[in-house]
């Protein structure tokens, strides 16, 4: 029996309080994207401070929210849709040297 939870990028923003269905996520994207290069997704400055402990501890955590969590990473590091470059950025330190980033996640 499969226990594996299967969370969607729904899912992720409903956990972080935020409108879910898939044209406002698509609209917060675009509205922050593109993150500075050197900057991990929960240290940007829109995330209130239960936001960025969450991302932070599901990064940490390396279950099915990570995947989420690093494809929300991978987004907002964008400069456009169309991109193909992986962002070099961190989305959080998952052991602690603060050394995983998005393009190691999404070979």
């Amino acid at each position: 029996m499969d226990t594996t939870t299967h969370h969607t990028m729904q899912d992720l923003f409903d956990q972080l309080g935020l409108p879910n269905s898939t044209q406002p996520i698509d609209d917060f994207v675009r509205q922050h994207r593109p993150l500075p290069n050197d900057m991990r997704l929960a240290d940007a400055p829109f995330w209130s401070d239960s936001q960025a402990a969450f991302l932070r501890e599901k990064i940490r955590e390396d279950g099915d929210w990570a995947l989420l969590v690093d494809s929300l990473n991978v987004q907002l590091h964008e400069t456009d849709t169309n991109s193909t470059a992986q962002p070099q950025c961190p989305a959080d330190p998952a052991d602690g040297d603060g050394m995983r980033t998005a393009a190691q996640t999404h070979p």
